[in-house]
């Protein structure tokens, strides 16, 4: 589950002035996309939606390491709210928030 401290850990500026949050996998053999992977790569990257956290891409076949960049976002993540036991959340809330998580534009 992540927290702030993870934020903190896991934060990069990429660009001038773009926040990214970033998670590192073990890469152990190195990877080769096929042309559909790269198609779904690629409508990943260009998928906007207020409710989606942007792909900004991977960098992959360096060192021993596969790295996600995923748009920073400074409210925290679904995860967040939902797991946070501090956090009491009324009926009302939970309407709007299922409501807002499954709306479609």
């Amino acid at each position: 589950m992540s927290n702030s401290t993870s934020f903190a850990k896991h934060h990069a500026v990429v660009g001038t002035n773009t926040h990214a949050s970033f998670h590192v996998y073990p890469q152990r053999r190195p990877i080769v996309f096929k042309r559909e992977d790269m198609q779904l790569l690629t409508l990943m990257k260009q998928s906007i939606h207020d409710n989606l956290n942007p792909f900004l891409g991977m960098s992959f076949n360096e060192k021993d390491e596969m790295v996600l960049l995923w748009k920073f976002c400074s409210r925290g993540t679904v995860q967040d709210i939902i797991y946070n036991k501090d956090m009491v959340l009324d009926a009302k809330f939970h309407g709007a928030f299922v409501r807002d998580i499954t709306l479609v534009s």
